[in-house]
């Protein structure tokens, strides 16, 4: 599959995902924000263009980098926003967030350090 067709497809997986939902709340968001509709559809046209700057992003690091190289870029921007809003904003998680935060950065340490110890490993038996 080339990357061209890489992109089509995951936007097309994504429109199904996530186009119900955005319908499911066009209603809800239309009576909540009855007296500023014109205001509404342009925050939504902003965060459906920031989205799209998003995915293609992540694609492009994807192809440019490797899928494990964008998997510890996602995972190194949850640790550092979550630690933003904690010392920023004074947020705070349960011990249950804090247990999945602690575990997805040493999973995704160890998904990072298997590849380069097998590259090692196998520089040495060379």
């Amino acid at each position: 599959m080339n990357p061209n067709n890489l992109l089509y497809f995951t936007a097309v997986i994504v429109g199904i995902i996530f186009l119900p939902l955005a319908a499911a709340e066009v209603a809800h968001s239309a009576e909540v924000q009855d007296a500023e509709a014109s205001v509404s559809w342009s925050v939504v046209l902003a965060y459906i263009a920031c989205g799209a700057a998003l995915n293609y992003s992540i694609f492009l690091c994807t192809t440019v980098n490797s899928p494990l190289a964008t998997g510890v870029a996602g995972n190194m921007k949850a640790v550092l926003s979550t630690g933003f809003g904690v010392m920023v904003y004074g947020s705070s998680l349960t011990a249950l967030g804090w247990t999945g935060l602690i575990m997805s950065t040493v999973g995704g340490a160890l998904y990072s350090l298997e590849p380069f110890l097998h590259v090692r490993d196998s520089g040495k038996r060379s």
